[in-house]
């Protein structure tokens, strides 16, 4: 038995180093004598020294996944292009598997894109009833419904292929998507019809004009009921709300006769004014586009103008414009906003009927209170009250009882500092124009009694200052609009080679122009000159002849200009009264 100590016996080792023989050969190796080995200072492990400068590389651990070390920037950028050119792989996969952009579409196309709608709506629908309770069976497949009303945007290129469309029946599929219960198809929807009905596309296209009948007949009530499906709250359904607005403006632009049948079937009078009515911290996009909606809708529309001002009613659209009663205007927008909403009120006041609504709420009453501010609304107000007065004797008289004579008179003779920093920089003429323009009361035989002696005596305060600004708009008017027809009379013959047989410019023309330099203010001006001269005392008409004298004029300018007033105006006066009046003026002078 060999002991352990007898391996370690024998000669020691040879100093120099050995060399490896080809065969391991056994060695015997001989013990030194033992000697007793000092305790480390320290418990470090033991380095050889020829290994110190080298660096320490972790010993693996059995059993543990070795660590991978930290990518390189070159690694990762390195793998960032071969992703993306994975991704740009996958794309072009996609694209040659779809028909090219620049291919041409036909009418082959169009009925394969018309029979994959069908499809996939059909797919859509069977999947919704047999999974109503698990929406991620169907999802993928409202997907591939909303590719496929996005791949019909290509009849916008190829509007000749209208005809196709309708005739495939995919216009009634695309209603149907209407009222779908996933309201981003319905969206979807509407944004393609917007695209079809361009103006610029169907007019200039004749076989494309079939789309506006076929959209009168079985969309109109269908697109103004999935607007109280949208809310402004949602970005994708507020601009579902616009596209649906701007499909009513391309259909009456193509057909205009189609504002009464949008008033009368369909509910869009009451969402417009619905949508206006609402209080909002700014105006919205959708709501100024509503206020122009609206305006379109009843101007020369009489049966929208009635329906307003019944349902409704003029009450509620005074109640939006008294808004702004202590408070100007701050945006453009709020001035657009405005100034529509005036128009929709002085368009319903056309109507007799809306007249006395307006009366009975306090419509005058608003207005005097208006014009008396001098904030940018007193000239649309003054607008407002020149409906409001023609022709209607108890709203004369409520504004001469309200003391609607002081602000109108301070207009009329420009007495009014304008706190507006909007009229300030504004031009000053259109301004008042409007003032102007309100000679309904100055110039209407409509009011009788104790407010029109009170009217009459407003000529004799000042020393007949009114009465001398009266005069003064008669001359400048007068003055400016037979300069710029003598202008156009002589620039139709120097057009013309034969000077002698050129009588002189268009009538028509000339009556534009001339209308366009102020005919109607001086008409009215001319028209309380002549109540003047007929119903007032002595002094104040001599005052009128006067005065009229100092400029080289006589009462025979003002019987002319009456005169042509008449034979304007033959077809249009609408009262008897007022057309016996306006002739019996004439006969005065």
């Amino acid at each position: 038995m060999i002991r352990f100590d007898d391996l370690f016996k024998g000669s020691p080792a040879p100093v120099n180093k050995p060399t490896l023989p080809t065969k391991p050969a056994p060695v015997t190796v001989k013990a030194e004598p033992q000697l007793p080995m000092p305790l480390p200072a320290s418990t470090a492990p033991f380095v050889r020294p020829d290994l110190q400068e080298e660096e320490e590389a972790p010993l693996p651990v059995p059993g543990q996944k070795h660590a991978r070390p930290a990518p390189t920037p070159e690694e990762i950028q390195l793998r960032e292009e071969e992703e993306e050119a994975r991704l740009r792989r996958i794309l072009q996969q996609v694209n040659e598997e779809e028909p090219a952009e620049a291919q041409e579409v036909d009418d082959r196309e169009i009925r394969r894109l018309a029979m994959v709608l069908e499809k996939r709506f059909a797919k859509n629908q069977e999947l919704r009833l047999k999974f109503a309770e698990d929406p991620q069976k169907f999802v993928e497949s409202e997907l591939e419904l909303d590719e496929a009303i996005k791949k019909l945007l290509v009849l916008t290129e190829y509007p000749h292929l209208y005809p196709v469309l309708l005739e495939t029946g995919a216009l009634r599929t695309l209603l149907g998507l209407l009222v779908h219960d996933n309201v981003d198809l319905a969206v979807e929807v509407v944004a393609l019809l917007n695209d079809l009905t361009d103006p610029d596309v169907v007019v200039a296209e004749p076989a494309a004009a079939c789309i506006v009948p076929a959209l009168e007949e079985a969309a109109l009530p269908a697109l103004i009921d999935v607007l109280k499906r949208f809310s402004d709250d949602d970005p994708d359904q507020a601009k579902g709300v616009h596209n649906v607005l701007n499909i009513v403006e391309n259909l009456v632009e193509v057909r205009p006769s189609l504002v009464d049948l949008l008033g009368t079937r369909t509910g869009l009078l009451d969402f417009l004014v619905g949508r206006l009515r609402a209080k909002e911290a700014e105006v919205t996009p959708n709501r100024l586009y509503c206020s122009e909606i609206l305006a379109i809708m009843v101007q020369g529309s009489e049966v929208n103008q009635r329906r307003v001002g019944v349902n409704p009613g003029i009450d509620l659209l005074l109640r939006i414009i008294a808004r702004y009663r202590k408070r100007d205007v701050a945006t453009e927008v709020e001035v657009e906003l405005l100034e529509n909403m005036f128009n929709v009120v002085c368009a319903c006041l056309l109507i007799d009927e809306n007249r006395s609504r307006f009366l009975q709420a306090d419509g005058v009453d608003l207005m005097i209170i208006l014009v008396s501010q001098h904030k940018y609304i007193r000239a649309p107000a003054f607008r407002c009250l020149s409906f409001a007065l023609n022709q209607s004797p108890d709203n004369c008289t409520r504004f001469v009882e309200r003391a609607g004579l002081k602000p109108l008179f301070a207009a009329f003779m420009q007495k009014i500092k304008l706190t507006s920093k909007r009229l300030r920089k504004g031009p000053r003429t259109e301004i008042e124009d409007d003032a102007r323009d309100d000679h309904h009361l100055l110039a209407d035989p409509v009011l009788s009694g104790l407010p029109r002696q009170r009217l009459m005596a407003k000529f004799r305060e000042s020393g007949f200052e009114k009465i001398d600004r009266l005069i003064e708009l008669h001359r400048a008017y007068a003055t400016r609009i037979d300069q710029a027809a003598a202008r156009l009379n002589e620039q139709a013959r120097a057009d013309d080679d034969d000077d002698e047989t050129t009588a002189g410019a268009d009538p028509d023309l000339l009556l534009s122009t001339r209308m366009e330099e102020g005919l109607a203010t001086l008409q009215m001006a001319d028209l309380t000159l002549g109540a003047i001269i007929q119903e007032g005392d002595p002094e104040m008409k001599e005052r009128i002849r006067v005065q009229l004298r100092q400029y080289g004029m006589t009462t025979g300018d003002i019987k002319r200009v009456l005169e042509e007033f008449v034979e304007l105006t033959a077809d249009t006066i609408s009262a008897e009264a007022q057309k016996r009046w306006v002739t019996t003026l004439i006969a005065a002078l």
